[in-house]
């Protein structure tokens, strides 16, 4: 029952909306903080936690596969690992990236709504993005705000970065991911393409 605009699902009614936030929001938000900020980001952080930061970002943006939505989801990426690293806990980003999600489908939910059909795609589009924009710019001052504070009353500061060669493992864990990344992006081309 969901209909696209601007090639995003948008929900009809409520209940669609609903399970649209539990199935594209929350789940996969979840899902991924696991992996990228729960072990992708500790381990690759004894190289140094903005790097690590960093790995995960780029590695977020890909799994996407939206060549578009890059620099979007490498701030997302970014944000939830500061987040994860400020607060010292995955969930905050966990809570983040869903929030960011459930924004993500709302936003042309309420647009569509509210206005006519030929004025829905364009108004929604251009609003979804300034929203996203300043939620992005948001959480990064809240971030920074918090890195700060956090580093001054705990002690908390980075792990240096240790330049040491690529070893085994992690040459395994990257080529993996890698693949994942690639085999995810050629089966969504293959669907898009029928």
């Amino acid at each position: 029952g969901l209909r696209g605009l601007s090639g995003a699902p948008v929900a009809r009614n409520e209940a669609e909306l609903l399970t649209s936030i539990l199935a594209l929001a929350a789940i996969p938000a979840i899902c991924e903080e696991l992996l990228f900020r729960g072990f992708v980001l500790s381990a690759w952080e004894s190289r140094g936690t903005w790097f690590a930061i960093g790995v995960t970002a780029v590695l977020f943006a890909l799994l996407h596969g939206n060549l578009y939505g890059i620099p979007a989801y490498l701030l997302v990426g970014a944000v939830a690992g500061l987040l994860a690293f400020a607060l010292d806990s995955v969930y905050a980003a966990m809570v983040y990236h869903t929030v960011y999600n459930t924004a993500c489908l709302v936003i042309p939910y309420l647009a569509e709504r509210q206005a006519g059909a030929d004025v829905a795609i364009d108004a929604a589009a251009i609003f979804s993005l300034a929203v996203q924009v300043a939620m992005v710019a948001a959480m990064m001052a809240m971030t920074m705000l918090t890195l700060r504070l956090r580093a001054q009353r705990a002690g908390i500061v980075a792990i240096p970065r240790i330049r040491r060669p690529v070893e085994g493992r992690d040459r395994a864990m990257l080529l993996a991911a890698l693949l994942v990344m690639v085999a995810s992006m050629l089966i969504l081309l293959i669907l898009t393409m029928q």
